[in-house]
């Protein structure tokens, strides 16, 4: 995060140019303790930055991996044929976000830590949350979909339709086909006490309403869902995570998208997003501009000039650009399946 101030001191008379705020540090310290909690789609992807004057695309080149030769061996004194680089090219534009508003002099200078850190925090969730939604929806657009039950599309999605064991497996069964990896064990557990390790799993990230019908997974078999709580080291736990299911660990996100389909009797469908990565890249790209995406920007009393004469006016905002690109498809899913009927 980067930190924008104009001169001066909040609450006095004659601000002096060059000075910072006076509660500067204390407002940073507010807008990062609120702006943190409430991001979860910045957690799974390769940062890319946009260099400074140079537009707002990012441009990247996505090699194919090359397919594996087990069943053609060299022939003696023969040359293979030469591989060809595949090689896409993806642009990716991104939007600039933010919103700002106005203190009096009377609020800054009776109530500095009071009203004006509340509007701090304001600020801040204001601002996360943009920037969570920003990037979620720069992946609900990935081509790797499985709808409940193998259903063709979100509107055959029908009542009951809910999360099932199958899917899973189907989706961790893609997943190794296309050799993509799960993110690292956290923890290895140990044998003196009643808890279980946790292995190297995919990450899945669902709505709150979600979480029930998560929670109920089980194949009958070995597989049922394990709380958090039950975790070999709880400090190990993700951020948002309420538990785990075979191969796959849940976060659950207040922001994740739950749509209504066509359904004859229209259904409220969650839509998961479940990532892997690769050897040494992941799935898709969080995109900002070079030295920091987000900024706190506090102008105070008097540093409108002759729009404000009396010094009777200071205001605090926010400012984003920034935004999520997808890069290998097969490695995320998204999991659509019935939370209810609307």
């Amino acid at each position: 995060m980067a930190l924008n101030t104009s001169g001066g001191t909040i609450g006095a008379s004659a601000p002096s140019a060059g000075d910072f705020p006076a509660n500067h540090k204390f407002y940073e310290r507010k807008f990062l303790e609120a702006l943190q909690p409430e991001l979860m789609y910045d957690l799974f992807g390769d940062k890319a930055a946009i260099p400074a004057n140079n537009s707002n695309t990012i441009v990247y080149n996505k090699i194919s991996e090359f397919a594996t030769l087990e069943n053609s061996p060299l022939t003696e004194g023969v040359t293979p044929t030469e591989q060809t680089l595949q090689m896409t090219r993806i642009e990716q534009a991104i939007n600039q976000y933010g919103a700002f508003m106005t203190t009096t002099d009377r609020l800054s200078e009776e109530s500095v830590n009071g009203l004006t850190s509340e509007f701090t925090k304001r600020n801040a969730q204001q601002g996360a949350r943009t920037v969570n939604l920003v990037y979620r929806d720069g992946l609900l657009g990935g081509t790797n979909v499985r709808y409940v039950g193998a259903a063709a599309n979100q509107d055959a999605i029908g009542t009951g339709a809910v999360a099932t064991t199958a899917d899973f497996a189907f989706m961790l069964e893609s997943f190794r086909l296309a050799k993509v990896k799960p993110w690292a064990m956290r923890t290895t557990g140990t044998a003196n006490v009643g808890t279980t390790p946790i292995a190297e799993s995919y990450h899945c990230v669902v709505p709150v309403e979600a979480i029930p019908f998560i929670e109920a997974l089980d194949d009958g078999v070995a597989n049922a869902f394990q709380s958090v709580e039950e975790y070999a080291g709880q400090v190990q736990a993700g951020t948002n995570e309420f538990g785990r299911y075979g191969r796959f660990r849940f976060m659950f996100d207040t922001e994740a998208s739950i749509v209504v389909n066509a359904n004859g009797t229209p259904q409220k469908v969650a839509q998961c997003l479940i990532f892997g990565k690769g050897i040494e890249d992941k799935a898709y790209k969080v995109v900002d501009l070079a030295g920091g995406n987000m900024q706190i920007i506090t102008k105070p009393l008097g540093s409108g000039g002759t729009t404000d004469p009396l010094n009777q006016r200071a205001t605090q905002g926010w400012k984003f650009k920034g935004g999520t690109f997808i890069i290998q498809d097969t490695y995320m899913f998204r999991y659509e399946f019935s939370v209810g009927d609307n």
